[in-house]
């Protein structure tokens, strides 16, 4: 992108992201909205400019490149952020009062602990500590697993995304033991009368 094509393109963000002044009435604490429409810019240069006019921290991940095309209406920073990165085929987490844009595989592999949540899964039919060993092969990279076997829970702290996995894989993992089908035979034994003949001689 040429100086004179990023200097226009933010000079068009500004202007058309510019609120109007706020009604009578109006909450003074509502957030601003964004309006603007770009054609093929490089999707870094868009999250700079967002970072400069809208005052907000934008971390753009290694590996995130190419151009973008967006037209957004009365959208607030966030929307904003979150639609320039779906738009290039990335995804915007927000980490504190940072954005950080990263590729999808990537999204979620490093949260921080103020997104993470802790929650409590019983275990109704499994062993607690090997259930706990089998989904910490799917968590995030900062989510914790513990087992209390004496109370059959395992107690999970991280993202919400990886809490909902783990619930599901729960779900498969803790089932109820496979009930046999074939039933016992009765056996009956049988008993055989034996009968004697008695020789009388001829009649």
């Amino acid at each position: 992108m040429t100086r004179s094509r990023f200097a226009a393109a933010l000079l068009a963000l500004a202007a058309l992201g510019a609120s109007p002044p706020p009604a009578a009435g109006a909450d003074p604490a509502a957030p601003r909205r964004i309006t603007m429409t770009l054609r093929d810019v490089p999707v870094g240069d868009v999250f700079e400019m967002l970072s400069r006019n809208e005052k907000v921290n934008v971390l753009v991940g290694k590996g995130v490149a190419g151009s973008v095309s967006v037209s957004l209406h009365n959208v607030t920073t966030e929307e904003a952020v979150r639609t320039v990165a779906e738009a290039a085929g990335y995804v915007a987490e927000l980490r504190g009062d940072t954005f950080l844009v990263l590729e999808r595989k990537d999204a979620g592999l490093d949260g921080l602990s103020g997104n993470t949540l802790l929650r409590t899964f019983k275990v109704q039919y499994s062993d607690a500590k090997t259930v706990a060993v089998i989904l910490t092969k799917h968590i995030s990279r900062y989510g914790k697993i513990t087992p209390l076997p004496e109370r059959n829970l395992i107690v999970v702290e991280d993202q919400p995304a990886f809490l909902a996995r783990i619930e599901q894989l729960l779900e498969q993992i803790d089932l109820p033991p496979a009930r046999s089908s074939s039933r016992p035979r009765s056996w009956r034994s049988a008993s055989t009368t034996t009968r004697a003949s008695v020789w009388t001689g001829p009649r």
